[in-house]
C-alpha cells in the first residue's frame, strides 16, 4: 500500500489454485477479441454468448468472468443512450420495444474476459 498525498493506492492481486499444487498462484486473465454477430436490425441487437460460442468454436472460454460492450464504431456502449442487458454470462441484449420514445437500438460488439 501506498500513500500518495490524498489516495492510497492498494494493489490487488487474485490467486487461483490449480489442480495438483497445494498453494494458489496468482491468476492470469485475457480478453477475447471483439465479436458482432448481429446486426441493431429487426427486434434490436442480440450479441448472446452461446450464439457467439457456436459461430466461434474454442474462441470463449467456458466461463467468462466479465463482459465488456462498446458501439461497433469502437465508441463506449453508454454512448449509445440504450437500455440494454449486459451479463457475462448470456451477452449482451438490446430490445427496440425497451428504448425510450420510439428510439431503435444501436449496433453493438462484446468481448469477454477469461482466465488463463
Amino acid at each position: 500500500m501506498v500513500n500518495i498525498q490524498n489516495y492510497i493506492i492498494i494493489n490487488v492481486q487474485h490467486m487461483c489454485f490449480v489442480k495438483g499444487i497445494k498453494e494458489p498462484k496468482p491468476c492470469s486473465y485475457y480478453w477475447t477479441k471483439f465479436y458482432d454477430r448481429d446486426d441493431q436490425s429487426g427486434s434490436g441487437d442480440w450479441e448472446l454468448l452461446g450464439n457467439l460460442r457456436n459461430e466461434n468454436p474454442g474462441q470463449i472460454c467456458a466461463s467468462p468472468v466479465a463482459i465488456e460492450a462498446q458501439l461497433t464504431n469502437g465508441s463506449p456502449a453508454a454512448a449509445s443512450g440504450n437500455n440494454i442487458i449486459i451479463s457475462p454470462n448470456v451477452g449482451l441484449i438490446c430490445k427496440n420495444n425497451n428504448q425510450l420514445n420510439g428510439g431503435y437500438c444501436k449496433d453493438f460488439k462484446v468481448r469477454f474476459l477469461c482466465l488463463n
